[in-house]
């Protein structure tokens, strides 16, 4: 459930600041290198933990490795968009 929750809270905030097209980009292109990076951030935990805290690290470490996880992160960016734009449009 917590990452659920921390998807929609990245989602939100992707959305809020703008960025949602280039985060969408930016995912779709990182999905096939996602147990690369998950490797990579397995390896440095000793250095970013104290920064975000172990359990922020531990929900992030689950959405980085995990396609499925960065899929639902781009259908929620979407989706909010997509409201967006059907609110601007009085649909």
């Amino acid at each position: 459930m917590q990452t659920q929750a921390t998807i929609r809270a990245l989602a939100t905030q992707v959305h809020k600041r703008g960025m949602a097209l280039p985060a969408i980009f930016f995912l779709e292109m990182y999905k096939p290198l996602s147990g690369v990076a998950h490797a990579a951030a397995l390896v440095s935990s000793p250095m970013l933990v104290p920064f975000f805290g172990a359990e922020r690290y531990e929900v992030a470490l689950k959405i980085v490795g995990s396609r499925d996880a960065l899929e639902q992160l781009i259908q929620e960016i979407e989706r909010l968009e997509q409201l967006a734009k059907g609110v601007a449009d009085g649909n």
